[in-house]
């Protein structure tokens, strides 16, 4: 029971890791800390119940471990972006993304790309997991 405790755990800081290192490359080296620690949670807190789930199910494999991860990963940007933006207005580039209080077409477009980018990295961090509790 305590290597399976020792494994688990040192999966999750592998997967926390290297999501933590794609922020990294796309954000600076200040953000490294706060975004370790934020997908370090994320990986105990939603992460461990969703493998133990197919540990007991008899499903860890690649795709689902990879899926968990992208779930794991998007979850917290999705939440943000459905409870609408806190600006009157906002523009990316010249772009207008919020008008009125109001997500625009481009908006919704920029935050889908945000989202999946988050939900990349952790489907990647679901597959290093996957490949580090594999052995």
């Amino acid at each position: 029971m305590r290597k399976t405790t020792v494994v688990i755990c040192s999966m999750i800081i592998a997967a926390g890791l290297v999501a933590a290192a794609i922020s990294l490359f796309m954000g600076g080296i200040r953000l490294f800390p706060l975004t370790f620690a934020v997908v370090a949670v994320l990986a105990f807190v939603l992460g461990l119940p969703l493998y133990l789930a197919a540990r007991s199910a008899g499903k860890v494999k690649l795709m689902t471990a990879a899926l968990a991860g992208f779930v794991v990963g998007a979850a917290i940007p999705a939440f943000l972006v459905l409870i609408g933006p806190a600006a009157d207005s906002a523009s990316v580039g010249g772009t207008a993304t919020v008008v009125g209080g109001t997500y625009t077409v481009a908006g919704w477009l920029n935050n889908l790309g945000m989202v999946l980018a988050f939900g990349a990295a952790g489907a990647i961090g679901g597959a290093v997991f996957w490949a580090v509790v594999r052995g």
